[in-house]
């Protein structure tokens, strides 16, 4: 899986791929397929679909998305919050579920989507 060309960075992915290109390719006649890689260039905002390619690239049937990402999120996060578990299912099914061909020239998220942390706050004395 090459990822983000040139730190294009930003949220992105193909799980539905990810999930059953590669049994397929295995399971095609004549296949000399012997493994799965990764090439992780952007590995630093998309955490998610790595560590579903790097779970599931070595089985032969795909596996169900929404049940690995209610165990990711609780894995991750070690909680079982509905509010997380619907949160990662939104973005497993949006933007983690690109179904267009090819890559995309920018992510539908760029960068990333948090506050930075500041000493300017007003609301302290």
């Amino acid at each position: 899986m090459l990822h983000d060309f040139g730190g294009n960075m930003g949220f992105y992915g193909k799980i539905n791929t990810v999930n059953t290109q590669p049994g397929i390719a295995l399971t095609s006649v004549n296949s000399t397929m012997v493994g799965t890689g990764v090439t992780p260039e952007g590995i630093n905002q998309n955490y998610m679909i790595y560590d579903f390619m790097l779970e599931t690239g070595f089985t032969v049937h795909s596996v169900n998305v929404t049940n690995w990402l209610k165990e990711y999120t609780m894995r991750r996060y070690n909680t079982s919050s509905p509010e997380a578990i619907k949160t990662w299912n939104i973005l497993g099914n949006t933007i983690y579920n690109d179904t267009k061909p090819g890559f995309p020239s920018k992510s539908l998220i760029r960068g990333s989507p948090v506050k930075r942390p500041t000493l300017d706050n007003p609301g302290l004395p």
